[in-house]
C-alpha cells in the first residue's frame, strides 16, 4: 500500500496502539485525569485574597487636572481595594 491512504493508516495504528497501552494501565488513567486537578487544589489551597487594601499614589504632571479628577473618581470606586495617599507632579516624592 503506498500514496496518502497509506500514511493515514499508519497513523491511525500508531495512535490505536498508543491509547491501547494507556488503558491497559489504570494508574496512567487516574494520574492523566487526577494529576491536574490536584495541582488545581494545591494552588486553591496557597492562594489567599485577603491581603487588604493595596495603597497607592498616583504621580500626574500639575497641567493635567482632568485627567487627575478622572482618576481621583476611579479610585474612589474602588476604595474597597485601593487607599489613595495623594497625588503628587513630583516622582521622587511619590
Amino acid at each position: 500500500m503506498s500514496g496518502p491512504l497509506a500514511g493515514f493508516v499508519r497513523t491511525a495504528a500508531f495512535v490505536r496502539k498508543e491509547v491501547a497501552d494507556v488503558f491497559r494501565q489504570p494508574r496512567l488513567v487516574a494520574a492523566l485525569i487526577l494529576g491536574p486537578f490536584a495541582i488545581l487544589a494545591l494552588f486553591g489551597v496557597g492562594y489567599q485574597r485577603d491581603n487588604g487594601p493595596m495603597h497607592a499614589m498616583l504621580v500626574i504632571q500639575e497641567d493635567n487636572v482632568a485627567l487627575r479628577e478622572e482618576l481621583e473618581a476611579r479610585v474612589a470606586e474602588l476604595e474597597d481595594d485601593i487607599v489613595l495617599q495623594g497625588t503628587t507632579s513630583d516622582r521622587s516624592e511619590a
